[in-house]
């Protein structure tokens, strides 16, 4: 059964799996320019433009341009990692484990972020 929080404690939860992150590496999302953001849920509209199956599960999302593939970044919108609270919540069965799921989404996308595709990111153990 899906562990459920409501907005403000999940977003609170976020926060503190940010918090955990090394400082080097925050500094390198901010100078990155990359957005962490909540969204309650995977909308169909977004779900049909990924061409997502109906079965497929998708916790987080990285939108952009990775490190490795930024040559002159210019003026453009941040980049962006989402994470799907009711997605993330479905894949928990207790707080301590939708902690654990929030911070293992975070990391699998800021994987993305620097340039791993979906194989090197679950070599990671980011599954």
């Amino acid at each position: 059964m899906p562990y459920r929080v409501n907005p403000t404690e999940f977003d609170a939860m976020v926060g503190d799996a940010i918090a955990k992150l090394p400082n080097w590496l925050i500094r390198q999302l901010e100078l990155a320019n990359v957005d962490i953001v909540v969204e309650p849920r995977l909308t169909t509209e977004k779900r049909m433009e990924l061409e997502l199956e109906p079965d497929e599960d998708l916790l987080g999302l990285y939108e952009g341009f990775p490190l490795d593939q930024r040559a002159s970044y210019g003026d453009t919108v941040p980049d962006k990692i989402t994470l799907f609270q009711r997605e993330i919540e479905s894949a928990s069965d207790s707080r301590a484990k939708l902690l654990e799921q929030i911070e293992t989404t975070l990391k699998h996308e800021i994987h993305h972020g620097f340039g791993a595709d979906e194989g090197r990111v679950h070599d990671f153990g980011l599954g």
